[in-house]
């Protein structure tokens, strides 16, 4: 059930909603909720005591929540310091030791800041408990009870920021409207942890879960860890259910807004929205995305995505490129400046793309990369991965290919293109097939297979601007050293003497 309001709500008695039912309120500014009754609404999260659950109150009291107001369908609940819960508590008990927030610019462990069951709270900000261990129920219902939170709820931070925040609202929120509405102040990534149902340890780098990415061009998953377990989440989507918090960061100081023109009414029970969680939207996407898994021979696996969109370019994109979250012993990236990517937005597609992959390996052995999913990919073509240090290319559209690694962080080695070099025919620069491509580790234009050099006409490198960089009437080298070159995307034109051409488009880091 909806309970749709245009203004405010004053309530002196008890308003109480049931399974799914949602409050949407459609006016701007603050809020105008009054009186002293309870707007009472539940969530339902991992009873799993070793789990957290990242939570958000959709409800206050005085302007500010504490996790002592929560209760359960049978009344109040206690609090124990000791690490573990007992199970067997009457009323039912957890523990106050896993009672954090967090807010920090270290990207650090160490910003995480425990809270205790009578801290305010104000709207917005997230928090994180672990579950009661109670096998009564596998999902347990919380109950959030106060005056509805409601309007401009505002989140004050600093530029480099990483802070826990979560959907304030007794409703759905809309993930791209909030994006939408805090660009000029975050990245435009948001991060949903979650912790697998096998995990059965508070220690920390034993823990069972991970965090899942999404952004306006689409999302990625959680990565399945060397301990084990599995997601049965996927990638999140558009719209984030009540109680549910997330990670953002901030690049430039200033205040995140929650406003009621992002607040939807989205049921769990039709996959609209799910704690924490995924939504299965109806409308039309009609960008090309492909989704990359990365594997080892134990299938231990993560995924990044890349797609293509008219507000992206080919730098950092707020709300379109999104760094990586989880720390992987094993793990592939797009490679930007300075910047290590699971998602990553291109402006448009073209089968000239080159489009750096790093990879970081701490364990030798055999790994797989594959396409596990596309979305509008042009039936046409095909993706390649290619092999700088030997030009070897690789077709992972179908059942992916298996190499050996070894032990490296290197952001030159691979990288994804679309066809196989760029070929001119066999009537061209004296009867032989030539293949030319950017050595990302060399810094080289290598033009394969060139006998003779006196066959070209000219070399010319442009910037997508279409400005001439560099021009070259006499080409004496197969390795064409453009060490030169600022880090940016480039078209080589390299002419014969009968005028027939061959471009080539690729990323210099």
């Amino acid at each position: 059930m909806l309970l749709e309001v245009e203004n405010g709500i004053w309530n002196n008695g008890t308003i109480t909603f049931v399974d799914e039912a949602q409050l949407i309120q459609k006016h701007t500014g603050t809020s105008l909720n009054s009186g002293s009754g309870d707007l009472t609404i539940t969530q339902e999260g991992s009873n799993n005591l070793y789990n957290y659950n990242y939570w958000s109150a959709p409800v206050h009291r005085n302007g500010n929540w504490q996790v002592n107001y929560l209760e359960t369908e049978t009344g109040s609940i206690g609090f124990t310091t000791n690490k573990n819960a007992n199970p067997l508590a009457s009323p039912m008990e957890w523990s106050s030791r896993w009672l954090y927030t967090f807010n920090g610019l270290a990207d650090a462990y160490a910003d995480w800041h425990g809270v205790s069951p009578t801290t305010p709270i104000i709207p917005g900000l997230g928090y994180t408990m672990k579950g009661s261990g109670n096998l009564s129920v596998l999902d347990q219902k919380y109950v959030f009870k106060g005056i509805a939170n409601d309007g401009d709820i505002f989140i004050d931070v600093l530029a480099g920021d990483e802070i826990l925040v979560g959907n304030p609202f007794p409703s759905a929120l809309d993930a791209v409207r909030f994006i939408n509405d805090n660009l000029s102040v975050i990245d435009g990534s948001l991060y949903f942890y979650e912790q697998f149902t096998s995990n059965d340890t508070h220690v920390l780098n034993q823990y069972q879960g991970g965090y899942a990415t999404y952004n306006l061009l689409g999302s990625v998953g959680i990565p399945v860890p060397v301990n084990g377990g599995v997601s049965s989440k996927g990638g999140p989507k558009d719209y984030i259910p009540v109680g549910q918090s997330f990670f953002v960061k901030a690049h430039t100081a200033g205040r995140i807004v929650f406003k009621n023109n992002q607040r939807a009414f989205k049921k769990e029970s039709l996959g609209e929205s799910v704690f924490y969680r995924t939504s299965d939207e109806t409308t039309t996407d009609t960008r090309i995305k492909y989704w990359l898994a990365f594997r080892d021979a134990a299938s231990n696996e993560s995924t990044i995505a890349l797609g293509y969109d008219t507000n992206a370019n080919a730098g950092f994109n707020h709300g379109y490129d999104s760094r990586t979250f989880n720390e992987l012993s094993n793990e592939i990236y797009w490679a930007i400046t300075d910047e290590e990517l699971c998602i990553q937005a291109l402006n448009s597609f073209d089968v000239l793309d080159e489009i750096p992959l790093g990879i970081h390996i701490t364990d030798s052995g055999t790994y797989t990369f594959e396409i596990t999913e596309t979305l509008n990919f042009p039936e046409s073509e095909t993706i390649y991965l290619k092999d700088n240090q030997t030009n070897m290319f690789y077709d992972i559209m179908g059942n992916g290919i298996t190499l050996n690694l070894n032990s490296s962080v290197d952001v030159s080695r691979f990288s994804i293109v679309y066809q196989k070099g760029q070929v001119l025919s066999s009537q061209d620069l004296n009867a032989n097939p030539v293949s030319v491509f950017y050595n990302i580790e060399k810094e080289t234009l290598v033009l394969h297979g060139v006998e003779n050099l006196n066959e070209i006409q000219s070399l010319n490198i442009y910037n997508l601007l279409g400005q001439n960089i560099q021009s070259l009437n006499n080409v004496n080298s197969k390795n064409v050293d453009l060490s030169f070159l600022n880090s940016g995307i480039y078209i080589a034109e390299i002419t014969d003497k009968s005028n027939k051409k061959i471009k080539l488009k690729f990323v210099k880091p």
